[in-house]
């Protein structure tokens, strides 16, 4: 959840903003797919966009290009910082195999949607 989000957040702020696509319904196709990413790993309600926005800076803070943030770091950090802990424990309580699934469907779809849009938005630029 949290490389999701950080990765997204990485993306726009490299590209310059939201990518744009051949079409304005293959946007909205994509935004439609990644708010039901969004509803699908909404584990705290209103309270849910101020946790993703605290891990996408701290992910963001750690990730280097020659040196990634993985995975196994952040079960270490999450350990030793109390709010990384906290959020780890409320999302790990929330989350349920239905709830897994959802998400994991919801990202799959967001995925297709994209690269079917970039996909696209370069053949078109073939022809």
């Amino acid at each position: 959840m949290t490389l999701f989000f950080s990765q997204r957040l990485q993306f726009s702020l490299k590209a310059g903003g939201r990518p744009i696509l051949a079409e304005d319904k293959d946007q909205d196709r994509v935004l439609e797919a990644y708010r039901e990413v969004e509803k699908a790993l909404d584990w705290k309600g209103p309270q849910t966009r101020n946790e993703v926005s605290f891990l996408q800076n701290f992910y963001l803070q750690k990730n280097k290009p020659k040196k990634p943030y993985l995975s196994f770091q952040f079960v270490k950090d999450a350990e030793t910082r109390p709010r990384l802990r906290r959020i780890r424990d409320e999302f790990q309580a929330w989350l349920s195999q239905d709830r897994a699934k959802k998400a994991s469907i919801a990202l799959d779809e967001f995925q297709t949607r994209f690269k079917d849009g970039i996909n696209k938005l370069y053949s078109g630029w073939a022809s």
